[in-house]
């Protein structure tokens, strides 16, 4: 597995965790995903699921985006 840094800090936090498929776990949905659409050569395909860890903008701000990709989305709060 490769953990991937989008964005790390107070300003947006974003992980990618990509195993030996190419599929993808986003870990937090603090930047914008243009940034993660780059960072995965447009290939949202690969994206199995978004995880937020908790609800503050720096983890969450672009869930709803996120969302209207066909993301599926695990929260420990909805």
């Amino acid at each position: 597995m490769i953990l991937r840094t989008i964005g790390s800090g107070s300003s947006g936090n974003c992980y990618l965790l990509i195993d030996a498929e190419n599929n993808v776990l986003i870990l937090d949905a603090g930047m914008p995903v243009d940034r993660v659409k780059v960072a995965l050569d447009f290939n949202i395909r690969a994206i199995k699921g978004v995880f937020v860890s908790h609800e503050h903008a720096d983890h969450a701000q672009y869930l709803k985006d996120f969302r209207l990709l066909g993301c599926e989305i695990f929260t420990p709060y909805i």
